[in-house]
Parts: C-alpha cells; sequence; structure tokens
C-alpha cells in the first residue's frame, strides 16, 4: 500500500474529521486534530480559530487565548472576528480591560 500525501493547501478533508470529532463531543480529540491540521495550511488562521473555539466551549481560556493569538498572528483577513472571540475569553476569565482592548483592536 502506498504513502498517504496531503498537500499543503489541501486541508479540508483533514478539517472535517476535527468537526466531525467536535459533533460527537469529543472536542480535546479535535482539538489535537486542529492542532495537527495547523502544521499542513499554509495560512493556518482559521484552524487556529475554530481549535479556540472548542477550547473556549470547553472552558479552557488560557489555550482558547492562545489559539486566538495564533490565529491572530496569522494571514487572516477576519481579524476583528477572532478578537471578538478572544475579547469573550478574555472576558470569561474576568480580565475585562484586555477583553475591550481587544475587541477595538485585535
Amino acid at each position: 500500500m502506498g504513502r498517504l500525501n496531503i498537500k499543503p493547501d489541501y486541508s479540508h478533508r483533514p478539517a472535517g474529521k476535527a468537526k466531525s470529532l467536535a459533533e460527537l463531543g469529543k472536542y480535546q480529540m479535535a482539538v489535537e486534530c486542529y492542532s495537527s491540521l495547523s502544521m499542513l495550511s499554509p495560512d493556518p488562521s482559521w484552524i487556529w480559530y475554530e481549535a479556540g473555539n472548542l477550547l473556549l466551549g470547553m472552558r479552557q481560556y488560557g489555550p482558547a487565548v492562545d489559539a486566538y493569538d495564533r490565529a491572530i498572528a496569522g494571514e487572516s483577513q477576519d481579524r476583528r472576528c477572532i478578537g471578538g472571540a478572544k475579547g469573550l475569553t478574555l472576558a470569561s476569565m474576568r480580565r475585562s480591560e484586555e477583553a475591550i482592548e481587544c475587541t477595538i483592536k485585535p
């Protein structure tokens, strides 16, 4: 049997696996899948955003903020959306001033 090669820009299938795991309630496995997937994508911003959303839902606020920071650091055009999610997470951590700051300027 041959070796499976995944093109770096062909990341929607593994992303489907991560989404399926999340839908099955296997959130930690989904986060791990997104983390692995981030190494395959030329711009992993959306991957880290999705991982951040899962971590936020799991109430793992520190790792969620880290994931959103990675998403913001990428080339995504959705920085305001990512910044809003990061702000929500910081607010959940009772870090109000940081939350307000990052929703104004992510």
